[in-house]
């Protein structure tokens, strides 16, 4: 699904109304009725009830007047809070300003926010930016004190519709209306929190406007998913899914290691090995029946430089390599890691101590386009010398810039996760829950983007495929467990019920 900036959604608007000839004023009155149709799904009748509509003086006031007049003609007792002075109304919006005057709906004072059943929210609209001052700042207050259901018109005011930040006080709507298509400040943090239940109204844009814009993010739906999975032909063996070499794991980190490599071979990957150091062997090959183990030089229970030999001619017989977790930051480990990113050519995944170990060192990883990293802000931060905040204020372009820069491919941990790619495509994932905040559900991330891999599927599209089931998986969890107590192991166990279901076999 396209999600848009304020100036995307703008052009689309553009689009439809100076290139199609579509009035804005129908634009506005379908908005209008879709925020409507929104609050009766929601909230249920409202006849009798008492509405407060809110209205700035731009287009989403319009909006606001055309809720009100329909929310009337349902039997509801509507009052307008008007924002601003009403000589400065315009354009379309003026329209319906004058046909609410018409129908003599009352204009009063935001007071009346006090004991309303539901307060409209359409003060500010996507393109709003900074912090709201004056008397827009106390509106908002009252309307977050109030006990009143409220519906915020294609963003709740104060949040902002490109990155979702909030420099002040911004309305906390129980459901938010959005026209045509979902705006980024709504699927980002903080602006996520703000906006409620998410209603995406139908306005009438030509489905060939919607096919032709341009936009700079998706948000993974299933049947991206569903599309992207490699194919599994009957006649397959283990050659046919691919070989996986991890290369994870130190002293008091097999965890990690063990994560990754059954995450792979969950993933459907034909075969996975892993490398360990040598003295963790045992205990490895107690824990794991179906993975295979190479035990390497090492130095006081973590990979040395000296395993740069053994590991390069398995590189050669794997297709592709997950390195990083539960690893070490170790110099001699530092050295090795540096050593098979430069010289290695096989599609690479890396995660974990595997970034924090190019700390500043980042123009190893440049051109190759096979690697995908997964850092979460910290490891982000580390490997790129920004800020844990710089990079979060922004996360969508903080992951693209990167990508491009880099000429790699990026899945940037957090919520949402944002995944992108060296060639500017940039999607983002709507599973998962704060249940995935826990030690080890990374790891089993990892494995699942090694095992696409090894089975063919491009690295951008394994971490558009791996966090949505990643995450998906995580949901399951949570719903048997919650998310206080799911772990990266209940996690794993639930990766094929999420391929069972895109698979349509659940």
């Amino acid at each position: 699904m396209k999600v848009t900036t304020p100036e995307e959604m703008r052009k689309i608007d553009q689009a439809v109304i100076e290139g199609l000839g579509i009035p804005g004023c129908v634009l506005m009155e379908l908005a209008g009725k879709g925020c409507v149709d929104a609050l009766l799904e929601e909230y249920g009748d409202v006849e009798g009830e008492k509405v407060v509509v809110v209205c700035g003086l731009g287009n989403n006031g319009g909006d606001g007047f055309v809720v009100a007049r329909r929310l009337r003609s349902l039997g509801a007792d509507v009052e307008i809070v008007l924002l601003g002075e009403e000589e400065r109304i315009k354009g379309d919006a003026r329209i319906y300003f004058e046909v609410a005057k018409k129908l003599n709906i009352p204009f009063t004072t935001p007071e009346s926010i006090d004991d309303a059943s539901i307060v409209v929210d359409a003060i500010f609209g996507t393109g709003f930016r900074g912090k709201p001052e004056g008397i827009f700042e106390e509106v908002i207050k009252r309307i977050n004190e109030s006990d009143a259901f409220v519906l915020a018109v294609d963003i709740p005011s104060g949040v902002s519709g490109r990155t979702g930040e909030v420099e002040g006080e911004a309305v906390r709507a129980d459901l938010t209306a959005t026209m045509g298509l979902p705006k980024r400040g709504l699927l980002l943090f903080p602006g996520r929190e703000y906006a409620g239940r998410i209603y995406v109204v139908d306005i009438a844009i030509p489905s060939q406007v919607l096919e032709n814009a341009e936009v700079s993010l998706y948000m993974t739906e299933a049947e991206d998913v569903k599309s992207m999975l490699p194919e599994r032909p009957a006649w397959g063996h283990k050659g046919t899914f691919g070989k996986v070499l991890c290369i994870c794991g130190s002293r008091g980190f097999t965890g990690a290691a063990s994560l990754t490599s059954m995450s792979a071979l969950v993933a459907g990957c034909g075969l996975s090995y892993l490398v360990i150091p040598a003295s963790l062997n045992p205990v490895l090959e107690e824990k794991l029946t179906e993975v295979i183990t190479i035990p390497a030089p090492e130095e006081d229970g973590v990979l040395s430089e000296e395993a740069y030999g053994l590991i390069k001619e398995w590189i050669e017989k794997c297709d592709v390599v997950a390195i990083g977790p539960g690893l070490s930051t170790r110099e001699t480990t530092g050295r090795l890691v540096e050593r098979i990113v430069s010289e290695m050519e096989k599609p690479c995944v890396i995660d974990a101590d595997g970034l924090n170990l190019l700390r500043g060192k980042s123009e190893i990883l440049k051109g190759k386009k096979n690697i995908i990293i997964t850092p979460h802000p910290g490891e982000f931060s580390r490997l790129t010398g920004k800020s844990i905040q710089e990079l979060q204020r922004d996360r969508v372009e903080s992951a693209r810039e990167f990508a491009i820069e880099s000429g790699i491919n990026v899945l940037f941990k957090g919520a949402p996760t944002i995944i992108a790619s060296h060639d500017g495509r940039c999607y983002l994932n709507p599973t998962g829950n704060s249940g995935l905040g826990s030690g080890g559900t990374g790891d089993v991330l990892t494995g699942l983007i090694a095992g696409f891999m090894a089975q063919g599927v491009p690295p951008f599209e394994s971490g558009v495929v791996s966090a949505y089931i990643h995450g998906r998986a995580g949901d399951l969890a949570k719903e048997e467990l919650t998310e206080y107590s799911l772990t990266a192991s209940d996690v794993l166990s639930c990766v094929p019920l999420v391929l069972k279901e895109l698979k349509g076999e659940g």
